[in-house]
């Protein structure tokens, strides 16, 4: 098992696993309108934490995981890249961005190496993203969804596949083989995602947003995801092809 992944569901080479369920799917998000860019909320309700651990530093990698609530599958998946946080020899961040109103944080979000920042209007998780990657530090971002739970490893072995050839833009893995969701469509939708991510490694004009890293300039110089999508759709892959096109290779580990 290796790579970035979702909760049994990826893993940058097969790094994760992802929760299924539709009831619990954070995937459900509703159209609304767009916040302005600069919309970031910083007042007690969502408690953006002071990064004073790293202002010293330079940052390796940001986590941006996009949700529309503290529930569901966003905690244990929420929990799972804090714990990886604390082992991880990199230098790291995890941002949080809220799609829709301010409000407060779990405590066990309240740490420094956390930020919470909130769209303000239900707007579609590519807003919720770029809002967190304009907050950012990290040379590279790695984009997780709020139901993926990603495997030990992932954030290394994203870093270390982007340090390791300079001229790779990006990279994504799949779910892995072992699905935990006993639904008969969420396993068969899981190991079919896993075949064919698995067996297509390699160049691809796409990008997987699920848990894929892509370098901050790259991603910074395509104007991140397109906004338009107020609702999950295909903005992550739009952003891949619009990253091939521009000359820049990802590729599925």
């Amino acid at each position: 098992m290796g790579g970035i992944g979702r909760q049994d569901r990826y893993v940058v080479g097969r790094l994760a696993h992802r929760t299924h369920s539709r009831r619990l799917d954070e995937r459900v998000w509703s159209i609304g309108i767009v916040a302005p860019p600069w919309y970031v909320s910083s007042i007690a309700a969502v408690r953006t934490h002071a990064r004073m651990s790293h202002a010293n530093r330079t940052i390796d990698l940001t986590v941006v995981m996009p949700t529309t609530g503290w529930s569901g599958t966003f905690e244990p998946c929420a929990r799972r890249v804090l714990d990886l946080l604390e082992r991880c020899q990199l230098a790291c961040e995890f941002i949080v961005a809220l799609d829709g109103p301010a409000c407060e944080a779990p405590v066990w979000l309240q740490r420094d190496d956390v930020t919470v920042v909130a769209t303000g209007v239900r707007s579609g998780p590519a807003v919720a993203r770029n809002l967190a990657a304009q907050r950012a530090c990290g040379r590279t971002l790695l984009f997780v969804d709020a139901d993926v739970l990603i495997a030990p490893g992932t954030l290394e072995r994203a870093q270390a596949t982007l340090d390791a050839d300079p001229s790779l833009a990006g990279v994504f893995g799949a779910y892995d083989d072992s699905p935990p969701d006993p639904g008969v469509v969420s396993r068969f939708k899981n190991l079919l995602h896993h075949h064919v991510h698995s067996t297509h490694a390699g160049p691809v004009g796409t990008f997987w947003a699920g848990c894929g890293a892509i370098r901050r300039a790259v991603f910074d110089s395509l104007g991140g995801f397109q906004s338009r999508y107020g609702c999950p759709s295909v903005e992550d892959i739009e952003l891949g092809m619009r990253a091939t096109a521009a000359g820049n290779r990802i590729e599925i580990d």
